[in-house]
């Protein structure tokens, strides 16, 4: 009777599908699906529009005057049409800030696809570990049988009183409860899945996680969650359209410029001609280039601070890591290497201990084993974390 080899024989010796592939077709349906994303899509592309209207040419005006009435014998009649628009420059000026402000809604819409994708992400791995999870619970309601059924033997030719066999059957019990409870914390996890899935549902049954648990090294993490992250890229993106607009209310010191054809007309006589006129911003920029330095250096000391925090965040979560990966790989060397069901249960039906303490050590080497567990899934979704910028 040897459960625990074939437990680990199962779950450590044979991984047919590499996790990443498993999950990673899953996120791109989910990408593809959810709900959530397609709205906010529409939505940006919308607001994108929109900043791209705010840089259109003003109405042309159409003003016209006839006079019929007064002490003159002559009707006066006059047409005027006229054109307003900036400084030529200050069009170039607000075009780059537009397709900066553009550039940080799409990465607006990258932060929260990341968000969601790694809330699937998770989702999936909690999935993978209770399917593993559930292949061991299984083995155990097995075993439990088998203990349970060996000891009503042992009773029946009355080597054991029937405490002990009733103990043997609430183990069995109990395991049978675990098997149950593994069913359905699997089946919402899948709920989740196929609400991020946009009701579709999520095809995932794998039951091993990838063979490494390695991170890149420090620096080339912290590089690539800087150069990648998109709220990151966000902050950039502000700190450009702060300065842009610092530039563009410089150039709306100049004048605005109008444009036109003017018709005046009595009686017989008439004049027609061009028109032009200027308007003078002495008031309406006030404190603006001011206002939009200060912008400026906000946008620029906040982008340091989030770097740095990012920095010390990033530093922590590795070291935390990879204690959890140092004590998870004495666990499971260890583990490994016992064969404790079967070594138990040989003392037990030799009379060595009794069926309390045979229960006793079986459940501190079963605690033992799903923490073990329990640190694996920890690290796959603590690694989920610290690579999120690839998603």
């Amino acid at each position: 009777m040897k459960f625990l080899t074939t437990v680990f024989t199962v779950l450590f010796a044979l991984s047919i599908y590499a996790q990443s592939e498993g999950i990673s077709s899953v996120l791109q349906e989910i990408e593809s699906n959810n709900t959530e994303l397609i709205a906010l899509k529409s939505r940006i592309e919308s607001d994108q529009a929109t900043l791209e209207s705010g840089n259109n040419l003003r109405d042309p005006q159409l003003g016209t005057y006839y006079l019929p009435f007064g002490n003159n014998d002559a009707n006066y009649f006059e047409i005027e049409v006229s054109q307003t628009f900036d400084f030529p420059s200050v069009y170039s000026a607000r075009g780059d800030v537009i397709t900066a402000r553009q550039q940080e809604l799409s990465h607006s819409y990258r932060l929260r696809r990341q968000e969601i994708l790694l809330e699937a992400k998770k989702l999936c791995l909690d999935l993978i570990h209770l399917n593993k999870l559930g292949e061991v619970i299984n083995l155990r309601v097995q075993q439990a049988q088998i203990v349970y059924e060996q000891v009503e033997t042992l009773f029946d030719r009355e080597q054991v009183g029937i405490l002990e066999m009733n103990k043997a059957k609430v183990v069995w019990l109990q395991e049978q409860f675990k098997e149950k409870q593994i069913v359905i914390r699997k089946r919402n996890v899948r709920l989740l899945l196929d609400q991020l899935n946009g009701g579709n549902p999520v095809d995932l049954d794998q039951r091993e996680f990838s063979s490494t648990l390695a991170l890149p090294t420090f620096d080339t993490l912290l590089d690539a969650t800087l150069s990648l992250d998109p709220e990151i890229q966000i902050l950039n993106f502000r700190q450009e359209v702060a300065f842009m607009e610092y530039r563009l209310s410089k150039k709306q010191k100049l004048p605005d410029l109008t444009a036109g054809f003017n018709y005046q007309g009595v009686r017989e006589t008439n004049h027609a001609g061009i028109y032009a006129g200027i308007t003078i911003p002495l008031w309406s920029n006030r404190h603006k280039e001011e206002a939009a330095m200060k912008r400026h250096i906000f946008t620029q000391v906040n982008q340091e601070y989030y770097i740095s925090r990012v920095e010390a965040e990033t530093l922590r979560r590795v070291e935390e890591y990879s204690a959890l990966l140092e004590n998870f790989a004495e666990y499971r060397q260890t583990l490994s290497g016992l064969n404790s069901d079967e070594l138990l249960f040989r003392s037990y039906e030799l009379g060595e201990i009794t069926y309390t303490m045979y229960y006793n050590e079986q459940t501190f080497f079963r605690e033992a084993f799903d923490r073990m567990l329990e640190m694996e899934l920890t690290l796959h979704k603590q690694k989920a974390e610290l690579l999120k910028y690839q998603l």
